[in-house]
């Protein structure tokens, strides 16, 4: 296997526009550090047992109360034997069969290091999903012809009990009041540069609606396979997923996206996301299995402008490698990228593209010329290989001559344009060079040069920011090898006035060139947006050995 370095994105197996990729171990940091900065509200659940089937049939707390005079079961100790209080009347004389009270979090005797992974990623593209509570108390109640036992249990500080699924995954939007303050922040920057409602936040979600039940907590203090274990074990899991979603799914991740509807500058638009599990290979790298596992990663595959999403299919490359710290990528097919640089060089290389008109014509016994130019347009190539990821070239020529047989006087102009765009490592180059060269002759005398004959080479050298926006130092290297007008000796000039006419030619060619031509501005590249989910920073952003544009991505720590 290969690192990111060889993402290849524009290739026709794949075709995605943007792919972001996080490993199973960021993921898990992230959990963690979901779960230990934020507050979950605390849940309660009760059951009686119907007096015919001895089925669980869920009450009311309100209901439960006046069966039981009041009597909380979930704050009623244990009890087995002995005389029984008040409380365990109260029970007893009601239909209360079992209940639980669980939070979402981690429990207090536990530090957010030792809390074990909570996702791991299946071949099958399903992730198992481990559930872990602050709290988590069961309370039942069991009759035998010994009498009533009471049970009311607490998962230990330490040793937390564990809801164990596999889930797939959903995309879903969410309000601006149910994310971290750091995901909020930066959406809000990015809305305060591009205009309020531009972007909005999505969140990648546990499903639990098809979520498959692995295994349940296994309750030390309730005999295994006996009725109440059973029955606590399949309601209670089933019950307590369905209040997990009712109070808000957990959250695998924010994502930003752009709204359809905002206008915005030259970035990707996300218009369609498909996720997709990738294996992590060492090759011959001797690596751990757990190792293996935490590089896996979870892939957003993305399409822009409504374009369809191809399939997911498994990349020949891994995205994070073992010796590398990041939690991601962020890779931008080379055709996604260079079509937002060719948008904007458009505009630009069509004004330098100039068709020459020329006519030259008797005057009495004069000869004259004029010459004007017209619109041309551009020869434009898109490499599928290779660092030129963009081409144009323009040639336009005409001529004319007066008198017969030519003889009083011909002219003759080529107008040439060329620019491309190379991407490697960490610069992008726009190249360009024009040229406009007259052929002239007056009489018998004649004369060719070049007014125009120019090259610039601009090098950005690219970095990215925390919020994904392109950086970019400009080197601009001009170079100027335009000839000098040419003059003749006084006599011939003084009959044929060759010098003035020449002068003028010149004058115009030159005119028509430094009105268009000139170094592409820094913020043709500065203007994108890295797309992706804004709880991360970005670093060390690379063109890879394809072309694909690539940032290695860290998650933001949530306060």
């Amino acid at each position: 296997m290969m690192s990111a370095n060889q993402s290849d994105l524009s290739a026709s197996k794949y075709g995605y526009d943007f792919v972001v990729a996080t490993t199973q171990r960021s993921i898990n940091n992230s959990i963690r550090d979901y779960l230990w900065n934020t507050s979950f509200n605390l849940m309660k659940v009760y059951w009686n047992q119907d007096p015919v089937t001895n089925a669980p049939v869920r009450v009311s707390y309100e209901d439960l109360m006046v069966q039981t005079n009041g009597t909380d079961p979930l704050d009623v100790p244990s009890y087995s034997e002995g005389p029984p209080s008040q409380d365990i009347i109260n029970i007893e004389n009601s239909m209360f069969y079992f209940a639980f009270e669980a939070m979402v979090g981690i429990p207090d005797g536990m530090d957010e290091s030792d809390v074990p992974d909570l996702i791991t990623f299946n071949n099958d593209q399903s992730v198992l999903f481990k559930q872990i509570c602050s709290t988590l108390k069961i309370a039942s109640c069991e009759f035998s012809r010994s009498g009533m036992t009471f049970s009311n249990i607490s998962q230990p500080d330490d040793d937390p009990w564990l809801f164990v699924s596999t889930v797939p995954l959903s995309n879903q939007s969410a309000n601006s009041d149910e994310v971290p303050k750091n995901v909020n922040d930066t959406l809000a920057q990015l809305n305060k540069q591009y205009g309020p409602n531009a972007f909005s936040v999505q969140q990648l979600v546990y499903n639990f609606d098809n979520a498959a039940i692995e295994s349940s907590p296994s309750i030390a203090s309730l005999i295994p396979g006996s009725d109440i274990d059973i029955v606590v074990s399949e309601v209670l899991v089933s019950t307590y997923f369905e209040e997990v979603k009712a109070a808000g799914q957990p959250v695998l991740n924010y994502n930003i996206v752009q709204n359809p509807q905002a206008i915005t500058p030259a970035s990707l638009n996300m218009t369609a996301l498909e996720l997709e599990i990738s294996d992590y290979d060492p090759g011959s790298t001797q690596v751990s299995q757990q190792d293996i596992q935490d590089l896996s990663t979870l892939n957003y595959l993305c399409a822009v402008d409504g374009k369809r999403i191809p399939p997911p299919v498994k990349f020949d490359w891994n995205w994070v490698e073992a010796n590398e710290e990041f939690d991601g990528i962020v890779s931008v097919n080379r055709n996604s990228f260079a079509g937002n640089i060719e948008a904007q060089l458009d505009p630009y290389v069509t004004k330098n593209c100039n068709t020459p008109v020329i006519s030259v014509y008797p005057d009495g016994l004069e000869c004259k010329y004029s010459w004007d130019m017209a619109s041309g347009t551009p020869t434009k190539s898109k490499p599928s290989t290779g660092a030129e990821v963009l081409d144009y070239s323009f040639y336009a020529y005409s001529e004319d001559g007066a008198g017969l047989g030519d003889f009083m006087g011909t002219m003759a102009v080529s107008d040439s344009f060329s620019l491309s765009v190379t991407f490697s490592g960490n610069t992008i180059q726009i190249a360009q060079s024009i040229e406009i060269r007259i052929d002239m002759r007056v009489g018998l005398d004649s004369e060719s040069w070049s007014p125009v004959r120019k090259t610039i080479t601009d090098t950005y050298t690219l970095g990215v920011d925390n919020y994904g926006q392109l950086t970019a130092a400009l080197v601009s290297v001009p170079k100027d090898t335009s000839e000098a007008t040419p003059q003749q000796g006084g006599i011939r000039d003084f009959f044929t006035n060759f010098n003035d006419i020449v002068s003028d030619a010149t004058t115009w060619a030159s005119s028509v060139a430094n009105t268009s031509f000139m170094d592409i501005p820094v913020d043709v590249v500065q203007q994108f947006v890295f797309p992706g989910g804004n709880t991360f920073s970005y670093h060390n952003v690379l063109f890879s050995e394809n072309q694909d544009l690539t940032s290695s991505i860290n998650y933001l720590a949530i306060t």
